[in-house]
Formats: C-alpha cells, structure tokens, sequence
C-alpha cells in the first residue's frame, strides 16, 4: 500500500474522522522515531472500518481512564505506525482542516529526516544500544561462547 488515491472518499471520511476524534505524531523512541495515526470511538465497528479500508493498524479496547475520556462508555482505538502509515497520512493532507498544519510539520520534519536506520540519529541509537548491551556481563559471556562455538563448527 505505497499509494493512496487522496479523492477516494474512504480518505476524507478519515481526514474528517482524525480532524474529530484522533491523533497524528511522531514520537521518538530509543532507535529513532515513529509516525502515528490514530483514531478513537465509542463504536468498536467505526474502528475496525478504517482498519479494513486502511489494511493495517491494530484495533484495540483502551480500559485506563484518561482525562480526554471521563465517560463510562468503552473506548475504542485504531492505530497505525511506522512506513504504513505515511501514504495515508499524504493522502489525508488535501482533506484535513483542524490537523492540517500539524500534519505538514509532521512530512516537512519527514522530509528532511527521513524515519529508519539508515538515518544518522537511527545509526547511533543502534550503535549505542550494541555497546550498552556489551556491558552486560552475562550477554557478553554468551555472545563470545557462541563466536567460538560458530568458529568451531566451520
């Protein structure tokens, strides 16, 4: 799913959906960082329709109780990450209103720091997460038992 056709209507019924009821980021994490669409509702149905039409992202039943949401009704949430998400989030751009600047901050950053290993900030978080994890006694102990059980077997 590279591409999206942005008139097809499935498309503004989520740009207006997202506009209302969710959210668009992108968070950093230890190896980088993620892009994120997601959409909330009360209606299990409403969240599982964009997972079919959107082929991806999980639906799940959030149980905590959050200051957006005070109500006793069960909340809903689809969400979709990563490389899956970016054509969608393209096609939504020409229907967007409330979120629209929000999201072309979001592709211009993308734009210009692409999201993936292969991305400087991706590299030394990769690079520093391996020389942590050398530190560990143990991981080390079975790491270099493993190198000389691997040269022993050639």
């Amino acid at each position: 799913m590279n591409t999206i056709n942005e008139d097809e209507p499935r498309v503004a019924w989520l740009a207006g959906a997202i506009d209302a009821d969710g959210t668009i980021g992108l968070w950093r994490l230890k190896d980088g960082r993620r892009l994120s669409i997601c959409l909330s509702s009360t209606t299990s149905a409403f969240c599982v329709q964009a997972s079919e039409w959107f082929r991806g992202g999980f639906v799940y039943l959030r149980k905590d109780k959050h200051k957006t949401h005070r109500g006793e009704k069960p909340m809903y949430q689809w969400e979709i990450r990563g490389r899956k998400a970016l054509p969608i989030l393209k096609a939504m751009m020409k229907w967007l209103i409330v979120k629209k600047e929000k999201a072309q901050g979001i592709l211009q950053e993308l734009t210009d720091r692409p999201i993936g290993q292969s991305t400087p900030e991706g590299r030394t978080a990769r690079t520093e997460a391996v020389r942590r994890s050398w530190l560990d006694v143990d991981r080390r102990t079975v790491r270099i038992a493993n190198i000389r059980r691997a040269r022993w077997q050639k």
